[in-house]
């Protein structure tokens, strides 16, 4: 049997639904919030309407599609401790308003063709309630409606399948939109090809033919092929100058990025990757990864191949370090278990801390001048325990956050050594480490911070900072004005952060909730690409060189390998 997570379960079990209702869940597959935040609303409507489900009142069912809704609309970046009630009852109102307001018909009909709520809310807000306002948009109009935030980063098959609906609307006027099936669909789309290329539509009747199954798969290779079009024109690194902007790389004094393309996918996660680190041993290069599965893996960068798989958590797997204790290589790894757990990757043995009373959300390494090598963790708890690894026992808690820990970044700033984090309420600290005390704090973003990295450009100390507002923040440790630059262009969540110099050229990558990976020249603070072919969340990228330079970036349950 399918075993649900235990965070997603409590979630549930919030909602009114009794453990065997919450068991026939998982069972279907549904097994933690990112599966239930990716299913579309026919897939819900199934899931809610299965004979286990069919004694839920119409209250509950209106609860999971308000946490369906909430999850999106937070871009699945959010601890589920923070769906309180009260939250809960706001998307409560606010799916009751939308029932009340929408044609269920056209919005059948869009989920039908796999618009996300908060999508179809997007067209409704856009003034398009139903299918006849649908069918007058001309192309300019259709064009200025996939601007919207919302709809902007939707796949180019998704926006094929949106004319699909809108011709078959003018084709069919009067007609319910219940008719609208996913095979309509598909032989709409056929007739839309067969016109482009001159040839007559075919009627519905015909649609079983092979001639349109020939022109079905011709409309699948197309589509592949835009797809593989679509990944050389975004390829981040690229010797040719990217379309857009053109000309910030036109003026970036020589910057040409190498040679880079995807060399590999690795496979073998369950669910979500949550982090990822590089590190060498033995004089071989490895990445090691944590997932919502609830397990690591390691991988060989050469091979790109598993190495080993590493169990011991009973929660989601939120966070990983690498360190060294004299010539011992180690993991440490946080958890939804309230765990960390501490693996030496040469004799196999395992450590358990606990200290916390709630998720373990963020770990960084820190080495103090004396040669320690201490480890922090962050929590949902609020606070941030201070562990010696050589002797594996806690230091100090220091406390200062008002919600829940979700980043670290650590580095030296002249002898000091220094730990900034960052969390739910929305501020960045930075601790003096020597002294183990809170030496300065700030609201640094209106929304929380997910993920904090630190790099030194001519001298200056910056830390980044990327956040649920969509933004990106660089802070100049000394400056008396900060943020220095505040980087805008993503459309959901800025779940990662990494740092590499290119020809000298200092860039920062940066990858979000929406699937959206952006490139950015430091040196002039601009856009050098963005890629928006994903159709899951970024939720990790690391660039680091071993023998040559990498890319690894986490998107849902896979890992891509970028290379030259």
């Amino acid at each position: 049997m399918a075993t649900i997570d235990d965070s997603f379960d409590l979630a549930l079990g919030r909602l009114g639904l009794s453990p065997s209702k919450r068991d026939m869940i998982a069972i279907e597959g549904v097994t933690n919030a990112e599966l239930f935040y990716m299913l579309d609303k026919q897939a819900t409507d199934d899931l809610i309407a299965m004979k286990s489900m069919g004694t839920v009142d119409k209250s509950t069912k209106y609860k999971l599609l308000a946490f369906q809704d909430w999850l999106h609309e937070q871009g699945n970046c959010v601890s589920l401790d923070a769906f309180t009630v009260q939250v809960m009852e706001d998307h409560v109102e606010k799916m009751k308003e939308r029932d009340a307001t929408i044609d269920k018909e056209f919005d059948k009909a869009l989920s039908k063709i796999g618009l996300m709520a908060n999508q179809r809310d997007a067209v409704s807000d856009q003034g398009i309630p139903d299918a006849a306002t649908f069918a007058l948009l001309d192309k300019e109009a259709m064009d200025d409606l996939l601007q919207d935030p919302e709809l902007v980063t939707m796949n180019a098959f998704t926006k094929y399948k949106l004319r699909a609906l809108q011709t078959w609307i003018i084709e069919n006027p009067g007609v319910s939109l219940e008719s609208y099936t996913l095979e309509r669909g598909t032989h709409q789309m056929s007739n839309i090809k067969r016109k482009e290329s001159g040839l007559e539509a075919l009627p519905f009747a015909a649609a079983a033919t092979p001639e349109l199954a020939e022109e079905k798969e011709d409309i699948e290779d197309e589509k592949e092929e835009e797809k593989e079009e679509e990944k050389e024109e975004e390829k981040p690194l690229e010797d040719a100058e990217p379309s857009t902007p053109a000309e910030s790389n036109k003026e970036s004094k020589g910057l040409r990025l190498a040679k880079v393309s995807r060399t590999a996918v690795l496979r073998g996660h369950t669910s979500s990757v949550r982090g990822l680190i590089q590190y060498e041993r033995n004089g071989k290069g490895y990445v090691a990864s944590c997932s919502y599965d609830k397990s690591v893996k390691v991988w060989d960068v050469a091979t790109a191949r598993e190495v080993t798989t590493l169990k011991g958590h009973s929660g989601c797997v939120n966070a990983i370090v690498h360190y060294k204790i004299g010539n011992t290589s180690y993991l440490a790894t946080g958890a939804n278990d309230k765990c960390i757990i501490l693996w030496n990757l040469d004799t196999k043995q395992t450590k358990r801390l606990k200290k916390h009373t709630s998720d373990v959300r963020a770990l960084d390494i820190v080495t103090m001048a004396n040669g320690d090598v201490l480890l922090a963790s962050g929590s949902s708890d609020s606070t941030i325990i201070i562990w010696d690894l050589k002797t594996e026992t806690a230091k100090t808690t220091l406390t200062g956050h008002t919600s829940y820990v979700y980043a670290f970044t650590s580095f030296k700033y002249g002898n000091t050594p220094i730990l900034a984090s960052g969390g739910n309420d929305n501020k960045i600290i930075l601790w003096d480490m020597n002294k183990m005390e809170k030496f300065a704090d700030f609201v640094a973003h209106p929304e929380y911070i997910w993920t904090l990295i630190n790099f030194e450009i001519d001298g200056t100390r910056y830390i980044a900072s990327g956040s649920a507002d969509m933004t990106i923040k660089l802070w100049a440790l000394g400056n008396k004005e900060n943020p220095v630059q505040t980087f805008t262009g993503h459309y959901g969540c800025v779940n990662t952060l990494s740092f590499f110099t290119q020809n000298g050229i200092p860039c920062l990558v940066s990858g979000d909730s929406k699937g959206v990976i952006q490139f950015r020249n430091l040196k002039e603070n601009t856009l050098l690409t963005s890629i928006e072919h994903y159709s899951s969340a970024i939720t990790s990228i690391a660039a680091f060189t071993s023998g040559k330079s990498y890319l690894a970036i986490g998107h849902f349950n896979e890992i891509e390998f970028w290379s030259e």
